[in-house]
């Protein structure tokens, strides 16, 4: 593991104890790292009061985190959309990561969205599918990935339709998911 994973570790660390960050060594190196692993938004309290980044860093990360929790609006409106859109069609569903993960920030708005992933029982995919493809833009056909298709909205959110998740078809954990 190197200086920016350990940094970085060090950072989340605080973050969830609410502990006060130090310092922050290679800034740039960092925050490259917390948006590779998407959780760049989750330290933004903590490296806020730290100050220790420059007025200038800080207002670009403030801008970026901004963006996020704008987007992430966007993507509950249009996941809403979509609740109501299956439940009127009576199919049943859930939620993945995204949204449902975001229940367990201390702030849910830190979570970082890119797309809303939905799974289904097998015996209504068929059915799931022609509603998406009804009302959504095909984006990312089966044969593209296997486990999942995709489809945009009018507002550019993509919903992703999850064959099996990725635990991997025909597994011990997938027989659960689908009961």
């Amino acid at each position: 593991m190197g200086n920016s994973e350990k940094q970085v570790l060090e950072i989340l660390t605080a973050t969830l104890n609410g502990d006060p960050i130090k310092n922050i060594d290679n800034w740039k190196v960092v925050l490259k790292e917390l948006k590779d692993q998407a959780i760049f938004c989750l330290p933004y309290d903590e490296i806020r009061k730290s100050k220790c980044l420059s007025n200038e860093e800080m207002t670009l990360y403030q801008r970026l985190c901004y963006q996020s929790i704008a987007k992430n609006f966007q993507l509950l409106s249009e996941q809403t959309k979509l609740v109501e859109l299956f439940e009127s069609e009576n199919i049943p569903f859930v939620i993945l990561k995204g949204s449902s993960a975001a229940m367990y920030y201390s702030h849910p708005e830190y979570r970082v969205m890119g797309d809303i992933d939905i799974i289904v029982k097998p015996e209504v995919l068929g059915k799931a599918y022609a509603v998406l493809n009804r009302e959504y833009k095909l984006n990312q056909g089966w044969e593209d990935n296997p486990r999942h298709v995709g489809f945009r909205t009018k507002g550019g959110v993509e919903i992703e339709l999850h064959k099996y998740f990725s635990l991997g078809k025909g597994t011990e954990k997938q027989k659960m998911l689908d009961e």
